[in-house]
């Protein structure tokens, strides 16, 4: 592709025909109209080829792949076609704000240091229901945020192709399912990201999507979550053997301290993990924010009383964030709220 324009808009689809008409329509009624809309079509058998080809828009370029190939080599694929000096990402079912494209361009212009940027979301459904999902934006704490989840939202982001290109980035295989989280952390250990905490975007709910997913792939997430995490240990010099890694997930799932032999593992692992990033660019703040968190969740998942918490907290946790007053306030209503 050879293009004139400052942003190429990527959006695979695959079997899309649902909800696809909105999604192309809120990119090409953007308040910037200068643009590239790459949408490839990954082998759809349902009507998302019709649909797409509906339009007489000579922003859009469609490309179609032989066979379905997945979204990780379709995504792979289309940064590899793009020119332009932005890449902004759009899912097949998902609703762009009119000025999302004019305010990401803005501030990616007016942040030279920002390798990829996201905005916050509005999250809906076919019920009506929706809420405001606010992203972070400052760099240090999205930086420590992935090394645990996701800090960008998918479909919002924008990235700066010539560090794409240059650092030779690209979604991983490995990663499947949580391809994106993969790659933000990776990009994070050279370079800076952040997010515009505007809603620029309305994410939808799929929930038979979601049930689907739930019965037949969470064992494949589990796995791949451990790949993104063993990523961000290595980076960080931090030695974990694949026992370790299990429990460590476990943690952040909630659902370690159901084994009270885990506790002192993940403590020590934890420990080593603070160790590592204290002198490496993260935000001690938001880490240790980070595990208050993760500590209430587990203890509360795992039916421990408040007794019972506080006194695994001064045994292992100490050294890894502040148990405070109010924690411990919050943790109780909790636990009363649950009994109810």
């Amino acid at each position: 592709m050879n293009t004139t324009q400052r942003v190429t808009v990527l959006m695979p689809v695959y079997n899309g025909g649902k909800f696809l008409s909105e999604a192309i329509e809120s990119i090409l009624n953007q308040t910037y109209r200068e643009f590239e809309f790459l949408i490839i079509n990954d082998g759809s058998t349902d009507n998302s080829e019709e649909i797409i080809k509906g339009y007489n828009d000579s922003r859009i370029i469609y490309v179609e792949n032989e066979k379905n190939i997945g979204l990780i080599q379709t995504l792979n694929k289309g940064l590899g076609l793009i020119n332009s000096d932005y890449i902004a990402r759009m899912d097949a079912d998902d609703i762009s704000f009119p000025t999302r494209l004019e305010k990401q361009i803005k501030f990616m212009d007016q942040n030279k240091d920002i390798a990829v940027s996201g905005t916050s979301i509005q999250l809906f459904d076919e019920r009506g229901w929706k809420k405001n999902y606010i992203v972070r934006k400052d760099p240090l704490q999205i930086k420590t945020q992935l090394l645990f989840y996701s800090a960008l939202m998918h479909p919002t982001v924008i990235l700066r192709r010539k560090i794409i290109v240059e650092g030779n980035f690209t979604y991983n295989e490995a990663h499947q399912s949580l391809e994106d989280f993969g790659l933000w952390q990776k990009i994070s250990f050279e370079h800076k990201l952040s997010n515009i905490q505007e809603v620029l975007l309305k994410y939808r709910i799929n929930e038979s999507g979601i049930t689907q997913v739930a019965e037949k792939d969470m064992d494949k997430r589990d796995i791949m979550q451990m790949r993104v995490y063993q990523q961000a240990f290595e980076y960080l010099n931090v030695s974990i053997d694949n026992k370790e890694l299990k429990k460590y997930r476990l943690f952040i799932a909630g659902s370690a301290f159901n084994d009270k032999d885990n506790i002192a593992i993940i403590a020590k692992l934890l420990k080593s993990l603070k160790r590592s990033i204290e002198n490496d660019g993260y935000d001690l703040g938001m880490f240790y924010k980070i595990m208050n968190g993760y500590f209430r969740k587990n203890c509360s998942n795992s039916g421990f009383n408040f007794q019972e918490s506080s006194d695994i907290y001064k045994e292992f946790f100490t050294d890894l964030f502040k148990y405070s007053f109010t924690d411990k306030l919050k943790f109780a209503i909790r636990r009363y709220l649950f009994k109810y």
